[in-house]
């Protein structure tokens, strides 16, 4: 009966609540918006894989395409409050260089640069608030291969 009850105690914490209530009343939200403006991100590294959709899966070295040093990672976005973006410390090959004319916007774990003449997107994978990766998956019109693109930032 003593380890019944034992028993009983332990589980009760594990099932009789959720995620949400089990918290000190301290609780840390994280607003990727704003871990979006308070940092200045950089480049760390742009993976290209062919012939997947998934970020995360491993393929051969083959299938991939790795940039992870040179002026395409030098430079810093900086998100501004007003959905601007600027772009320092970068030359001509920055990776990301045309931000500096577009508005942004993110929502729902996406983030979105426009332009007065179209725009692009990238999904987001948080890891932190210090730390995202972007991706944006790919199809070949003519040959319908896919790929995806992968941008791997670091807030300072």
């Amino acid at each position: 009966m003593k380890k019944n009850l034992i028993f009983l105690l332990i589980l009760i914490p594990f099932f009789g609540c959720s995620d949400n209530s089990f918290t000190s009343g301290n609780e840390f939200v994280f607003d990727e918006r704003e871990a979006l403006i308070e940092s200045i991100w950089i480049i760390q590294k742009i993976t290209i894989k062919y012939g997947t959709h998934n970020p995360d899966e491993v393929v051969p070295q083959s299938q991939m395409e790795e940039i992870n040093s040179g002026n395409k990672l030098v430079g810093e976005i900086n998100f501004n409050s007003d959905s601007t973006i600027n772009i320092n410390n970068a030359n001509d090959e920055f990776y990301f260089i045309g931000l500096n004319e577009m508005q942004w916007n993110y929502e729902n774990k996406f983030i979105r640069f426009k332009h007065s003449y179209g725009g692009f997107g990238y999904k987001v994978i948080w890891y932190g608030n210090k730390q995202m990766e972007w991706y944006i998956e790919s199809i070949g019109i003519e040959s319908g291969s896919k790929s995806v693109e992968i941008i791997e930032l670091q807030a300072n």
